[in-house]
This record gives C-alpha cells, structure tokens and sequence, in this order.
C-alpha cells in the first residue's frame, strides 16, 4: 500500500471532501490576495513580496491537488478510480478548448 492509498484507507469520504473543500478555499484565498498585490490593491505585511505570495498560491494548489488525489484513491474500485481521473483530464481538456474559443471571440469582436 503507497501512502496515498494508506491516508485514504485511514480517512472517511466524507472527511476527504471536506479537507478538499477547505484547500481549495485556501487557494482562492491566496489567488485573490496574489491578483490584488499583482494590482497594486493588496497592502501587505513588511518582507511579503511577489515571489513569497506566489509560493503561496503554488502551495495551496498543491494541497487541493493531493486532497483530490486522496480522495480519488479511496475507492477500491480500480475501475471506478480510473474513470474519475479520466473524466478530470476529459474536463481539464474541454475548459482549457473553452477558454481558448472565449479569448478567440474576444480578440474577433475587438
């Protein structure tokens, strides 16, 4: 058993959703704060800088990236743990074409 299947085996689903919700709560957090210093908006604390707010932004990311990976791993289906992730890379693929297609009609209407 790696460690990931271990922490999945030792946590509930619903604990699992839970730590996700809040890191990706986290993450918000940080992306806000991080855009608004980007802004010139964000008064910070003596000694932040760009670098240490981005690794914050970088680090909360990382957390909502293992929280999902858990809780991916804590269904003993094989199958069933191969569909979520391929249907998280379908999606991944599908926003990444939509984002794409809105900058596109932006750049025709201006």
């Amino acid at each position: 058993m790696n460690l990931i299947e271990e922490i999945a085996y030792k946590s509930s689903e619903a604990s699992l959703y839970e730590m996700l919700a809040e890191e990706a709560a986290e993450l918000s957090a940080a992306a806000s704060k991080y855009a608004r210093f980007l802004r010139g908006e964000q008064p910070v604390k003596e000694g932040l800088t760009k670098e240490i707010l981005l690794e914050h932004v970088i680090e909360e990311y990382a957390d909502v990236d293992v929280s999902m990976t858990v809780a991916a791993a804590k269904t003993e289906d094989e199958f069933e743990a191969s569909f979520v992730w391929g249907k998280i890379n379908h999606m991944v693929m599908k926003k990444i074409e939509r984002w794409h297609d809105r900058l596109e009609r932006r750049r025709l209407d201006d």
